[in-house]
């Protein structure tokens, strides 16, 4: 359920249980390094500091966000690193400064800034929300930002077979960090929108996970180390993570909110939920 409409529900419907989970994925405007303007960090950088992360969780997500959400969510203690641990420049990354992100388009050879094309799903009313936004926050700073809705299918071809344009709000499951890690930023991924391509990452990759004597914590404080690499490379316009909020009546037994076994594969979950209908009969449904 929307969290903009969760108050709705509780007041309409009093008998729901509920519960909230953090996002389980990232959400995200890559940004193509393999063209121009954005093989130029300045530019990549300067729309980070164009968008406002914080005042979209204080609205669309009615305060309850996550403003460093993605390569790891919080929930990873292993690998996440907290907003006030990152380095300062991928600590801008996530403020809001519009000034200076003109001056470094200014610099980057945009005075006058730049117009892009960036698919976006059409079937998330939310997702439709946060890029109406972001369109927003970049006309401020002289850059002209046309949303591209597509349905779900063409989407998702377009990533992969690396038709995507210049733009591309990117949806992505938190995997394991090992894999977050590759199909994100390793060379020539699938799941690479932004193809980044890096020879240090790369190497720095593979050459962890390729040695037979690494322990799981080794391996994980370099994938730790990498996220923020990557992150700091400004590769995506960064947006925050959300909340979902599942209700549940109070017949239906044996749930407790999951919404995923690993990943979006809920039949296991499913099949292990039953309808009391005595109940469902006595509430007088």
């Amino acid at each position: 359920v929307d969290t903009r409409d969760v108050k709705s529900m509780k007041k309409s419907n009093p008998e729901l249980k509920w519960s909230r989970y953090p996002s389980t994925g990232g959400f995200m405007v890559s940004m193509r390094m393999d063209t121009k303007p954005f093989d130029d960090i300045r530019v990549r950088r300067a729309l980070n500091l164009a968008v406002n992360q914080q005042e979209i969780i204080d609205t669309l997500f009615e305060g309850q966000g996550i403003l460093v959400n993605y390569p790891f969510p919080p929930g990873f203690k292993s690998v996440f690193t907290p907003f006030a641990q990152l380095p300062k420049s991928a600590q801008e990354l996530f403020t809001y400064n519009p000034e200076k992100a003109k001056n470094m388009l200014a610099e980057a050879g945009f005075p006058n800034g730049f117009t892009f094309k960036a698919q976006i799903q059409n079937n998330s009313q939310l997702g439709l929300d946060v890029g109406a936004m972001v369109v927003n926050y970049l006309a401020k700073v002289g850059v002209t930002l046309e949303l591209v809705p597509m349905d779900y299918p063409s989407y998702m071809s377009m990533m992969f077979r690396k038709k995507m344009g210049p733009g591309y709000f990117f949806s992505n499951d938190h995997g394991n960090p090992f894999a977050t890690i590759r199909k994100n930023f390793v060379t020539k991924q699938t799941w690479n929108p932004y193809m980044f391509a890096d020879s240090y990452l790369d190497k720095t990759y593979y050459d962890t996970v390729e040695n037979p004597n690494l322990t799981d914590d080794e391996g994980f404080e370099v994938m730790k180390g990498l996220a923020v690499y990557a992150m700091d490379k400004a590769p995506a316009i960064w947006l925050p993570g959300g909340y979902g909020n599942v209700a549940v009546w109070p017949w239906v037994k044996n749930y407790h909110g999951e919404i995923r076994v690993g990943a979006w594969r809920p039949a296991g979950i499913f099949a292990r939920i039953w309808i009391d209908q005595k109940l469902k009969r006595k509430m007088g449904y």
